[in-house]
């Protein structure tokens, strides 16, 4: 629950958010929760933010996120996208009809691309 508190910190939840599911790369812990709801204005410098804070990251150790498509990861998005904008265009089905996640992968290391 911990987890959850700090992602909703910064102006809290809005109407609008998005599921993200965050998925520990290789060489790279596991979170105790891995499913959030985000505000969809949300950034991934916020994601950052808020990894490296539950991960005991310095901030001049690195954190890379990648988005995963589903059949690969695809790429590493910048720090000034919205989960909104990367949900809308990058959501996978997770089994029911409106169920959709952003799926990230999070690393200590540039592990693709």
């Amino acid at each position: 629950k911990a987890t959850v508190s700090v992602l909703y910190w910064q102006g809290g939840m809005a109407s609008k958010s998005v599921t993200v599911y965050l998925s520990p790369g290789p060489e790279t812990p596991k979170l105790k929760q891995n499913v959030y709801k985000l505000d969809r204005s949300k950034t991934m410098s916020f994601v950052h933010q808020c990894l490296r804070k539950y991960l005991s990251r310095q901030k001049h150790e690195p954190i890379f996120c990648f988005i995963n498509t589903g059949d690969s990861i695809g790429f590493s998005p910048t720090p000034d996208q919205t989960v909104g904008d990367l949900y809308d265009n990058y959501t996978s089905a997770t089994g029911e009809a409106n169920n959709r996640r952003l799926t990230l992968v999070y690393a200590f290391r540039q592990t693709w691309g």
